[in-house]
This record gives structure tokens, sequence and C-alpha cells, in this order.
């Protein structure tokens, strides 16, 4: 019967732990190695340079999702190098779409309500929400 309970006590111990993982976000698990899984799915569809230019290979994209992979890889590029920065401006994003600046705003603006994707760092400057980096890739 004490072996039952302990167990049980084991079990319940384990499940409060699962929970408090789900619940809480530890920034330290977002290493180099996790980033590495991350950039490996990501070179299919860009790259970036070494000043920080996103280059989309896959043209059959959404716009949304371009957006969202540009905000993914500056962050994961930025883990690997300092010098390029975690966050984009927005006349970057409105670059890489090759759409006027209000209608990159607004697509990002719908993302960032609806998701949470991202985060409004300052007038005109961005950066991925890194727990939901997972979720997306």
């Amino acid at each position: 019967m004490e072996v039952l309970l302990l167990i049980q006590l084991k079990n319940n111990m384990k499940n409060d732990n699962d929970i408090k993982n789900l619940l809480i976000v530890d920034e330290d698990n977002y290493s180099k190695q996790k980033m590495e899984e991350f950039a490996k799915k990501l070179i299919k569809y860009a790259k970036i340079s070494k000043r920080g230019d996103i280059i989309i290979l896959d043209n059959s994209l959404s716009p949304d999702d371009k957006l969202r992979i540009a905000l993914v890889l500056r962050f994961i590029a930025h883990t690997f190098d300092d010098s390029i920065p975690e966050t984009i401006t927005l006349k970057e994003l409105a670059d890489l779409l090759s759409e006027r600046l209000e209608a990159v705003g607004s697509r990002l603006s719908q993302i960032m309500k609806r998701e949470n994707f991202a985060k409004k760092v300052k007038k005109g400057v961005y950066m991925v929400q890194y727990f939901v980096i997972d979720k997306f890739l």
C-alpha cells in the first residue's frame, strides 16, 4: 500500500512539473543548440546575410509566413552572431515583401494580435516572441 502511495505521489509531482514546464517558459531553454535545430528547419525557406539581410528562397510562401520567417531568422541569427540585430524594422520588412509600409504594418499588427508572434521594441522595430518559434516551425 505504501509503495502504491509513493508511486502516486511521484506521478503527481511529475504531472505538476509537466504543467509547470508548459506554463513557465525558460529563456535558457532557447540555447544555441535549440537555435541550431530551428535553423536547420528554416534554411530551406530562407537565409540571412552577414549584414542581416533576409533572403527568401521559397517564393510560394504567403506574405504572412515571410514576415514570420524574417522575424524568426533575425532572432536565430543573432544567437550565432551578435553583429546581426535580433530585431527587424518595418522598413526592412516592407522591402522584403515589396509592399508599402502601411500594408506591412497592418499585416504585422494582425499577426501580433492573433498569435502574439512578435513584440514592438520601439516605433517601427519588432522582435519575435521567442516562445512561439517552436510552435511556428
